[in-house]
């Protein structure tokens, strides 16, 4: 499984890709044009983008993945109070689901299965 995380924060995108890494390819960025870039050259199973990029926010991020890629797996991270105040708007985009920021390994692994 190819997995793509996208957030501001390099040192948790570390830490992902420091667990996962053994069990699938993961690939992380923090910038909107570096998510694109990965996308352009290869094919990922899923799109992990947190609230927050360097340069955008994740759901405008997702909002382009899913045009230029839409059989690729979305799921979108933010923290519990600002999920519940974006709720209608992710009602209208194609999620695998949602998790809390910041990321939980176990909440993780529970949404790749």
């Amino acid at each position: 499984m190819r997995i793509l995380v996208a957030d501001q924060n390099a040192m948790l995108l570390a830490a992902i890709a420091s667990t996962f890494g053994r069990h699938c390819v993961i690939v992380t960025a923090t910038r909107r044009d570096l998510c694109l870039q990965h996308l352009a050259q290869d094919r990922f199973d899923v799109v992990i983008a947190c609230e927050k990029l360097r340069d955008c926010s994740g759901l405008e991020l997702l909002s382009e993945i899913q045009t230029l890629s839409p059989h690729t797996l979305q799921i979108f991270s933010a923290p519990a109070a600002r999920l519940a105040q974006l709720q209608s708007r992710l009602d209208d985009l194609p999620l695998l689901g949602t998790l809390f920021y910041p990321i939980d390994p176990r909440k993780l692994v529970v949404a790749l299965k």
